[in-house]
């Protein structure tokens, strides 16, 4: 048996395993994801030492497939770790996190918005938060069937690793809505990196202030962002489900 905590980051759930101290062999991650054989969850994230950093984040979708980053799972992280601020190392580099009262903050680095034109109807931005977004700008996005509109898009011909999927709607200078189909999950609650994507093209557009909230269905995010050149802060809330053992014979690979 080895431990393990289940988090979510406004809806946005993650089975966590610290492989830090006690090793882990090689595991199912597409079994221990799925709800109703496994644990269930968006994605699974191990836990590493790291030279760089106070802990190594590795994030694994439910498809098994490993990403750069993952927002609300480094909000879950930094709550996780217990201590006011933390470092943590992951594939799209070093981010940094602070406990704010009950929420959590990220600083997500520099947002880079492509200027690629894309051969993709709806003049979507694409936009790299240490993963990639394509972000579409509507109306009325609860009304847009998002399995039947990102899962195609998931898997363009222009992005040969695949891409995030957001469609956003712009309510006031201080508000956005958004949905997002995420590469590898699916439709999610919520998307941490997405938001901070939605936030930046929509920041850059000329659209919003550059404090701006981020509504999903899952709840809140609060994104500063200052424009080129300068690092994004990601903040929200994190909660713990519950902590439990997992039987590594179970879903040994």
């Amino acid at each position: 048996m080895f431990p393990f905590v289940k988090m979510e980051g406004l809806g946005n759930d993650f089975v966590v395993l610290d492989a830090r101290q006690a090793p882990l062999t090689a595991l199912n991650w597409q079994k221990i994801a799925d709800r109703e054989q496994g644990i269930g969850c968006d994605q699974v994230i191990l836990l590493e030492a790291s030279k760089l950093a106070d802990v190594k984040m590795r994030i694994i979708n439910a498809d098994g497939s490993e990403v750069e980053a993952c927002g609300n799972a480094t909000r879950c992280i930094g709550w996780l770790l217990e201590t006011p601020t933390a470092t943590i190392e992951t594939m799209a580099g070093i981010l940094k996190t602070k406990i704010i009262g009950d929420e959590v903050e990220v600083n997500m680095g520099v947002p880079v918005i492509a200027s690629r034109a894309l051969p993709i109807e709806g003049d979507p931005d694409e936009v790299s938060i240490g993963n990639p977004h394509l972000v579409f700008f509507k109306t009325e996005v609860d009304a847009i069937n998002l399995e039947k509109f990102g899962a195609p898009l998931e898997h363009h011909a222009a992005f040969p690793h695949g891409t995030n999927v957001e469609v956003v709607e712009v309510l006031n200078r201080q508000t956005l809505k958004m949905r997002v189909w995420e590469r590898g999950a699916g439709l999610t609650q919520a998307c941490g990196t997405g938001a901070c994507a939605v936030a930046a093209a929509a920041i850059a557009r000329g659209l919003v202030e550059n404090f701006v909230q981020v509504q999903m269905p899952g709840g809140d995010l609060h994104i500063s962002w200052q424009g080129s050149g300068s690092s994004l802060l990601m903040q929200g809330a994190v909660s713990l489900s519950f902590r439990s053992e997992l039987d590594v014979d179970k879903f040994a690979i």
